[in-house]
């Protein structure tokens, strides 16, 4: 039993998970990803996304109590920071995690029922263990159900959001104020790995490339200077409190050329029309086709095939602002917009967090390094 002071609050955002659950005729759902894991729970398990064979698992029906399953080394995790008291566990290597699920399904008397599973996530023969244990439930994906409950924030995940966000722009101030000639881009990398860290986040990602690098997405930060007149493309990402950030900015190394500026001030153009479209009652896609019309009629080439994505515990959360995506927005939505686009072979790419209101887009990064291309001294 945890000692009362120490019960963490309930989080306020369950009743949509709640109704989901209903309109989607399920007895239980299985929650197997980290995201959803976390979502219900508001613990997190480190090891939840490296190790995937350690199965990490919350049993949660229709009607009773929720329940852990966890690896054994893994309880004392949960019992420091949920709100949920139900927990079994599993010696790793001794027992399997599925066997201990089905055990507690039958106990609830619902080997026969309608089981949500994350088939996005949970292994193949994970899934077919469960079957071979409870061989009369049904099976049905839970995915849907999840993105659909996530996708819409509360007061605290938004407030949360908006931390994780300025918090991740002070980290690239931090990184850049001490650039200094004869850096490399994995010393501004390492730089601001090490401000984003210090600054409270857990597990995080950056991309530094300078020049022609800038062109791939996601590339390793090398050990090449940064020269006078590269442009710098910086991606920088972290966890806080549970909550993802996603920013992303524009350097140049010593002052910009007058091609830099236009060039920036189009992207920023772009990204200002594009955030004035996101409101409730437009769908994903629409927001999409505004966004790719304006590039369009800025003499811009589209470089991604998307501009953005909702954003929460995960990174990259549902809905994806893209052509084929039919979700309507709505009012309290969080959404990481990055506008993109390619010149000369350098992408041009800038990211901030908007929270969807009644009223229309307010942001949540404090636009700080946005107006204009920021620049490295030489």
């Amino acid at each position: 039993m945890k000692p009362q002071n120490l019960i963490p609050t309930k989080p306020r955002n369950l009743a949509t998970f709640t109704q989901k659950l209903a309109e989607n005729n399920l007895d239980a759902v299985i929650a197997s990803s980290a995201g959803a894991f976390y979502y219900l729970s508001r613990s997190m398990i480190i090891t939840h996304l490296p190790i995937r064979d350690r199965l990490e698992l919350l049993f949660w029906p229709k009607v009773g109590d929720p329940v852990f399953i966890l690896c054994d080394h893994e309880r004392w995790v949960v019992l420091k920071e949920s709100w949920i008291q139900g927990l079994r566990t599993y010696v790793e290597f001794e027992r399997f995690p599925m066997e201990v699920l089905a055990e507690l399904i039958l106990e609830r008397g619902l080997g026969g029922g309608r089981i949500g599973i994350e088939f996005n996530y949970l292994r193949g023969q994970y899934f077919d263990e469960l079957k071979k244990y409870l061989p009369e439930a049904t099976f049905v994906s839970s995915d849907f159900l999840f993105n659909q409950a996530r996708m819409i924030k509360t007061p605290e995940e938004i407030d949360s959001l908006r931390q994780a966000a300025r918090l991740t722009e002070q980290a690239i101030r931090g990184g850049l104020a001490n650039a200094k000639p004869g850096d490399s881009e994995k010393t501004l990398a390492s730089r601001l790995a090490r401000c984003v860290s210090e600054l409270g986040a857990i597990g995080f990602a950056e991309v530094v490339a300078a020049g022609p690098h800038s062109f791939h997405s996601y590339p390793l930060a090398s050990p090449d200077e940064l020269l006078p007149g590269e442009l710098v493309r910086i991606d920088l990402k972290g966890t806080f409190n549970g909550y993802a950030s996603d920013v992303g900015r524009m350097a140049v190394v010593g002052q910009p050329t007058q091609q830099h500026r236009d060039a920036y001030s189009r992207i920023r153009d772009v990204q200002l029309k594009t955030v004035q479209a996101l409101r409730p009652g437009q769908t994903a896609a629409s927001v999409y086709n505004l966004y790719s019309k304006q590039l369009e009629s800025s003499g811009l080439s589209l470089a991604l095939p998307y501009v953005g994505h909702s954003i929460g515990f995960g990174g990259q959360e549902y809905p994806i602002l893209q052509p084929l995506e039919d979700q309507l927005l709505e009012a309290n939505m969080v959404l990481s917009l990055e506008p993109a686009f390619d010149l000369n072979g350098i992408r041009f790419k800038i990211e901030d967090t908007i929270w969807v209101t009644d009223n229309g887009a307010e942001w949540l990064t404090d636009q700080a390094g946005i107006e204009e291309i920021i620049t490295i001294p030489i």
